[in-house]
């Protein structure tokens, strides 16, 4: 079993190498250009006008522009109006191109009985001139807004049903999970399995660049997340930055939920710094997407960084790297080994079978346990490599019983030998080491553990009995 959660959760060399790679290119500042001068209000994402009299695209924001920022939060998304009793955070003469100059505060909200049954909250946020006030009647126009939800959903581990086999006493977790849906009648499917939890931060980034690019020779990706005036001048990203918020730092939001603390911060970046963010968090959704990795896979990569020096992290995927290539040189040597060998004097055949096995009771265990085909599949490629080796070991008939066929396998001439009853003898001592472990842990799971059926514990106790030969060979 320590095996298959390892499958399941396992740490590998690809991610040590990305923590590298996200390290250096993470905290590097972009380049500074030309500036020129404000413009209309933005476009469309992507649209970069070709036509124009100016030979770039230059930002439509010149440095050291100043700005005042204003914060409301409201339960309203599209139809909100800024109302001056919603107004939470104000800050006066933000200096555009100024990368020391940053903003903080921290808040505490009263959550209300909408927000605490799954509802939703959002911050809106504006750049606007100097004393231009959003919630007054005489308000011009932001500079620049965004929208931000301060809240994300999640979808709950729920708990499946589980039982102690012997007593019949339900699992704690599962009992607790009928216990809400008898206190909440009236939740629907969608309800049940999703939460509402608080992120607790609001990160407010404002990508700060002058580059002149060359007119029409903006980069794809860096256009396709701008936007432009109908001359062509790009606008400032204003948005909020949630990249290094980490699930584990939400906090459900339920009915016992007396107040909110939100910390608040405005910040500039470069725009390199913000384009190379934005293809990491974009390559993770298509990871989750296609391959099915779990939700807090880029979780795992992110913490590292934050809880380790830079030196720690070269050194490691420096040692991951080699690892790698032990691991590719292994296989190779492997796969060519077997696929050569003619004789198996001093080759274990009983282990071939073992492994056989084991992998097959990984895989029931796993399916069992509904993981991502990515890490099945894995399984599987493992287990055919396994049965190939066998093809080779031995010697295969068809063989028949009461008509019907069924493979024979015969031991080779070679192995019909001395290394025959060594391997006999091997597994003989092994299964006095094994059995008893695996006696013991199999009463000890009945009385003690919960289990979905017969089925899974007998697949479970199995997987722990062959994990356990794996480690005694």
């Amino acid at each position: 079993m320590a095996q298959a959660q390892q499958q399941q959760e396992g740490f590998n060399w690809q991610k040590i190498i990305m923590m590298l790679v996200f390290w250096w290119f993470l905290f590097r500042r972009g380049p500074t250009g030309a500036p020129n001068t404000p413009a209309p209000a933005p476009g469309k994402p992507g649209e970069a006008p070709i036509a124009g009299t100016a030979a770039t695209h230059n930002n439509v924001f010149p440095p050291q522009t100043r700005m005042d920022l204003w914060v409301y939060i409201s339960e309203l998304n599209e139809s909100f109006v800024p109302q001056e009793s919603t107004l939470v955070w104000e800050e006066k003469n933000f200096i555009f191109g100024d990368w020391d100059d940053k903003r903080t505060k921290s808040i505490t909200l009263i959550p209300s009985e909408t927000l605490k049954k799954n509802g939703t909250i959002f911050a809106h946020s504006f750049l606007t001139k100097p004393d231009d006030v959003p919630h007054s009647s005489e308000f011009s126009g932001p500079l620049l807004s965004t929208i931000y939800q301060l809240n994300r959903y999640v979808k709950r581990n729920l708990a499946k049903e589980k039982k102690n086999l012997m007593s019949g006493e339900l699992d704690e977790a599962y009992v607790k999970r009928k216990q809400w849906e008898d206190e909440n009648p009236t939740a629907t499917p969608t309800t049940i399995q999703i939460e509402s939890r608080w992120k607790g931060n609001l990160t407010l980034t404002i990508v700060t660049d002058f580059t002149a690019f060359p007119r029409g020779q903006i980069p794809g990706p860096v256009a396709q997340r701008m936007k432009f005036d109908s001359d062509g001048n790009y606008f400032p990203n204003f948005y909020g930055n949630e990249f290094w918020l980490l699930n584990e730092d939400l906090m459900q939001i339920n009915s016992s939920v007396e107040e909110l603390t939100l910390d608040l911060q405005l910040e500039p970046m470069s725009l390199f710094k913000w384009n190379f963010m934005e293809q990491m968090e974009d390559s993770w959704k298509t990871q989750r997407q296609v391959l099915q990795t779990r939700e807090g896979e880029s979780d795992d990569i992110k913490r590292i960084i934050l809880d380790n020096n830079p030196y720690i992290l070269g050194a490691t995927a420096l040692i991951s790297v080699v690892h790698m290539i032990l691991d590719t040189l292994a296989f190779k040597n492997d796969i060519q080994f077997w696929k050569n060998q003619k004789s198996m004097a001093g080759l274990s055949i009983r282990s071939l079978y073992v492994a056989i096995i084991n992998q097959t009771i990984i895989l029931l265990y796993l399916l069992d346990n509904d993981t991502a085909w990515m890490v099945l599949f894995s399984v599987v490629l493992g287990l055919l490599i396994d049965v190939w080796k066998v093809t080779k070991a031995v010697d295969i008939k068809l063989g028949k019983w009461n008509g019907i066929p069924f493979p024979v396998f015969v031991d080779k001439q070679s192995y019909a030998s001395q290394t025959k009853d060594i391997d006999l003898h091997a597994m003989k001592y092994l299964n006095y080491a094994l059995y008893p472990c695996v006696i013991g842990y199999s009463i000890y799971s009945l009385i003690y553990n919960t289990h979905k059926s017969w089925y899974s514990f007998i697949v479970s106790t199995a997987a722990v009995a062959f994990t356990l030969l794996d480690l005694l060979q």
